[in-house]
């Protein structure tokens, strides 16, 4: 019997291109928007009351690890085949959600 290959068409193969592209610019402006909203948070520590200070320290260390992780998954999208793009996806909009959780918690 034949084997039947799942094969793109060169359309199909742009529209990946284009969704990978889109996927990887978005998130680069995620990583930007967060790496300066870090900045304007960690400038407020002196702001802080002596006794919430470490929890501020706290949370601002906690979304910086959240931001390496989020951008190491982004290195590791633009280094992926194509094609191979599309599970990122949801590991980024989960990671880039929890940033925004955490920034949320320390601006209020």
């Amino acid at each position: 019997m034949f084997e039947v290959k799942n094969v793109k068409t060169k359309n199909e193969k742009n529209q990946d291109q284009k969704g990978r592209t889109a996927l990887i610019t978005a998130n680069e402006e995620r990583g930007k928007k967060y790496g300066a909203k870090l900045d304007v948070l960690t400038a407020k520590i002196g702001e802080k009351k002596a006794d919430a200070k470490a929890d501020y320290q706290k949370g601002i260390d906690e979304m910086k690890g959240k931001v390496k992780i989020a951008q190491k998954k982004l290195d590791e999208l633009r280094a992926s085949a194509e094609g191979k793009w599309e599970h990122f996806k949801t590991d980024l909009e989960k990671l880039w959600h929890d940033v925004e959780i955490t920034s949320k918690r320390l601006t209020h």
